[in-house]
């Protein structure tokens, strides 16, 4: 049985420090990259201890590019399907480098995690990091959302969530399917929604470190993959931006803009942020249910 204390704290946690963060607004953004970078080295260090083994390593890398794939092939396919507004502009951005930081920090927690094969009780200490994780998250989203935003946004934001939900929901169950993996871990994993700095931890927690390693790597593909793929591929703009996920309000932000014009900048922003908050929501249920 899932910790439904632990699930029902973070969610708490979450809704009052957005509630402060909407009241209050405090700089918390270099404290938030500290701790992401702190709970994807834990849970390195945490899957290296445990695994330790190439083939598996191995598995890892090809399960997370499936599972990236699948979810944003599918939710292009749905996006389309709901949508018909074409916008065929090609342009070019730059990357994120903070996205290389986290990978730079998972390979280091891995090196080193083979090597000393260190038994610590990891768990705990997620569990606590995620708490503070949720804090910050709180903090941010408070700090964003508005009702003028929510105005702005409109229909199309509303449908690039749902286009986003359900891309993930049907990855999930195929993805469970074709490759015999629990059905909740798929879904999980599926509904990071390229947060992989969130989902990874929390997959993680509720199963385990292989699993919550697979859960970042295919997030962190999504995010990767979009960066990569948007600006050159045709689409309704509900379909573009709903391959993003959670991240259209920050990291792959610029590509919409670049790709879709400043007009769209809103509906990416309402975007991610929608998702973000249901994210933070979905996921530890999936497992209590």
């Amino acid at each position: 049985m899932p910790d439904f204390t632990f699930g029902f704290i973070f969610i708490l946690l979450y809704i009052v420090s957005t509630v402060i963060g909407k009241l209050i607004r405090i700089k918390v953004e270099r404290l938030f990259f500290i701790v992401v970078v702190s709970i994807i080295f834990t849970i390195s260090l945490w899957g290296a201890s445990i695994i330790g083994n190439t083939f598996l390593f191995t598995n890892i890398i090809l399960l997370s590019f499936v599972f990236a794939i699948a979810t944003l092939f599918i939710t292009y396919l749905i996006g389309n399907l709901l949508s018909t507004k074409i916008y065929l502009d090609k342009s070019y951005v730059k990357f994120d480098r903070s996205s290389f930081y986290f990978i730079t920090v998972l390979v280091l927690g891995w090196l080193i995690g083979f090597v000393y094969n260190l038994n610590l009780p990891f768990n705990i200490i997620i569990s606590y990091e995620l708490y503070f994780l949720s804090v910050l998250v709180g903090l941010l989203t408070g700090s964003e959302i508005s009702i003028e935003l929510i105005k702005k946004s409109g229909k199309s934001s509303m449908l690039s969530i749902l286009t986003s939900i359900l891309g993930s929901i049907i990855a999930g169950f195929l993805c469970s399917f074709i490759l015999n993996i629990n059905l909740k871990i798929s879904f999980a994993i599926a509904m990071g929604m390229g947060w992989y700095s969130f989902a990874g931890p929390i997959v993680a927690y509720y199963s385990s470190p292989y699993f919550g390693i697979i859960a970042f790597l295919s997030n962190f593909l999504r995010e990767q993959l979009t960066i990569i793929l948007v600006p050159f591929i045709k689409g309704s703009n509900v379909s573009l931006i709903s391959l993003g996920g959670a991240t259209t309000m920050d990291d792959t932000l610029p590509i919409y803009v670049a790709k879709l014009g400043k007009q769209y900048s809103m509906v990416s922003i309402m975007n991610g942020l929608g998702l973000t908050i249901l994210v933070v929501i979905i996921l530890p249920l999936i497992f209590y249910f």
